[in-house]
């Protein structure tokens, strides 16, 4: 059995008026899953026309995040600098 391996769940999550669903291993903060997701939309990410499943690198702070959005679900990845 593997019940060593982590859970990850969709977790729900506010920012302006839409929920989005943050799947993350990683622990990452309110202020910087809003810098993600800002960042998300003045990209288009999630306009219906432009859905595709590229790569994004967002830096905050000093953590670079690797993000792929499918849909309203948004995969995070952590990287410390």
């Amino acid at each position: 059995m593997l019940l060593s391996q982590p859970v990850i769940e969709k977790i729900p999550f506010l920012h302006r008026n839409t929920i989005y669903n943050i799947i993350s291993k990683d622990d990452v903060t309110f202020d910087a899953l809003h810098h993600i997701l800002d960042d998300l939309l003045q990209r288009n990410t999630f306009d219906i026309s432009e859905m595709d499943a590229d790569l994004h690198t967002i830096r905050y702070k000093q953590v670079v995040y690797t993000v792929c959005a499918d849909g309203l679900d948004v995969m995070i990845h952590t990287k410390m600098l």
